[in-house]
């Protein structure tokens, strides 16, 4: 770290440029990747984590990691806003929650020191073992339940939970959905989901599962040019979908992350390499894990397992979960159905606490980058359709559940919407004009002509 520093000091002052200051790293590391990453960090503490983590220069387990020597979590995964989301679920002491994405249990362990009481799911095995090591107390002590399943089985897991059975009900209190990857998964090169490690095409999320017994390595190596490309430019939004699937197909076998690297970073430019690996890399976990549609199903049950009044808040990190997470809170399923099949306002069963998503703060970015892609949603399960208790779920929330009724479009908003229809009408009145007068000029230069020709 002391090397680190004297590094910083001699890049800010003019002693030695830039490039001879980086090869002095990269010979007394001889970590690449490790560079590049320590490149990019600005912070003294986000340096010296990554020193602890990548380099191994501390041996003993009480050095690890800065921020890990506060929290034991953090070691595993660094929990994304977690305050928003205690705030949002409305945590009641002794009320039942699922953390349906368990990863190493940072927001699971501040339910439980409010007060809730827990359902935790996952489906990596890893995760499992290291959150039952970790909050073993609330396990004993009957507040915990830790289950290996996917949230696409969420009914089923609630139909088994002793929790539930203990309680007599299925209903839960809220429900809480962090999706995406966890730090430690990224961060594990032989799980293949990150791109600036070399380790085995793999990307499943529950290794040994035969449900999802698919790799990356066999979508790369098995299938056809079209499927690869549609599978990008679906999940991934890549508009060079066709001609990076033709490049994966020419260079079989790809059997590391370090070999489908390589041939995307052949025919991509090196200002847009990064951004396209990660798409790419998104699309292929997607595909592997059939994310979207675990999604899908989950939420589109999530009403019937959460009691009315209940907390639904989930944070999403990329557009296409983003979509749908909106599409549910409006109108009530989270694919897009035609008009006449939409519902109404009093049949739907959310009510969205906040219209727009929430994103995390500058100073959580900047201890915590992977955190920036984050949006949080959140929505109040209503009573059944057609009951009298909607009305009580409203006054509960106050001004949040008379959000329906509420215009969607602010005043402002509609004084901008109305100078900006004013100007393209005055526009287009304009430009009518000037082509009127065009045409009389052309008819005006014609009689000219024909007089002359009399002439």
């Amino acid at each position: 770290i002391q090397f680190y520093d004297f590094m910083r000091y001699l890049s800010k002052s003019d002693g030695l440029p830039t490039v001879v200051i980086f090869l002095m790293l990269l010979l007394s590391t001889g970590n690449y990747a490790f560079l590049k990453n320590l490149a990019k960090s600005m912070n003294y503490s986000v340096a010296k984590r990554r020193l602890d983590c990548c380099c191994g220069f501390t041996t003993s387990a009480a050095s690890a990691s800065l921020d890990a020597t506060e929290n034991e979590n953090l070691r595993y995964h660094n929990p994304v806003m977690v305050e928003e989301c205690l705030d949002a679920l409305a945590i009641k002491k002794g009320g039942l929650y699922v953390d349906c994405t368990l990863g190493g249990g940072g927001h699971t362990k501040c339910i439980l020191q409010r007060g809730g009481t827990v359902i935790g799911l996952d489906q990596d095995p890893e995760a499992i073992l290291t959150t039952t090591a970790l909050l073993e107390e609330y396990i004993n002590s009957g507040k915990l339940e830790i289950l290996q399943s996917n949230f696409r089985s969420i009914e089923a897991v609630l139909k088994s939970s002793s929790l539930c059975s203990v309680r007599g009900s299925q209903f839960v209190d809220g429900v809480l959905m962090d999706l995406g990857v966890s730090s430690h998964q990224i961060n594990e090169p032989n799980r293949g989901f990150a791109f600036g490690s070399n380790g085995p095409l793999d990307m499943r999320m529950s290794r040994g599962d035969a449900a999802s017994s698919i790799t990356a390595a066999q979508i790369c190596n098995e299938w056809s040019v079209t499927a690869i490309a549609d599978a990008l430019y679906a999940f991934g939004d890549e508009k060079r979908s066709r001609q990076i699937a033709r490049e994966i197909v020419f260079n079989r076998p790809l059997n590391t992350t370090g070999d489908l690297v390589n041939s995307i970073s052949r025919i991509t430019s090196f200002k847009e390499r990064t951004k396209t690996l990660a798409r790419c890399f998104q699309a292929l976990r997607i595909v592997v894990n059939d994310e979207m549609g675990a999604l899908e199903h989950a939420l589109s049950n999530m009403h019937k397992i959460i009691r009315p009044g209940g907390r639904l808040v989930i944070l999403s990190y990329h557009s296409l979960e983003d979509r749908r997470v909106k599409q549910l809170f409006r109108t009530g399923s989270p694919l897009p159905a035609p008009p006449a099949a939409s519902n109404s306002e009093e049949s739907l069963p959310w009510i969205e606490l906040f219209r727009r998503a929430c994103g995390p703060s500058e100073q959580e970015i900047a201890t915590n980058r992977r955190a920036r892609s984050a949006k949080l949603r959140a929505a109040v399960r209503t009573a059944i359709p057609g009951s009298t208790s909607n009305d009580d779920i409203g006054d509960q929330l106050g001004f949040r559940g008379k959000q329906k009724s509420m215009p969607l479009v602010g005043a402002k908003q509609l004084a901008k919407l109305a100078a900006a229809a004013q100007s393209e009408i005055d526009e287009f009145e304009e430009n009518e004009s000037l082509e009127i007068e065009k045409e009389i000029e052309k008819k005006k230069e014609v009689k000219s002509s024909i007089f002359t020709f009399k002439k």
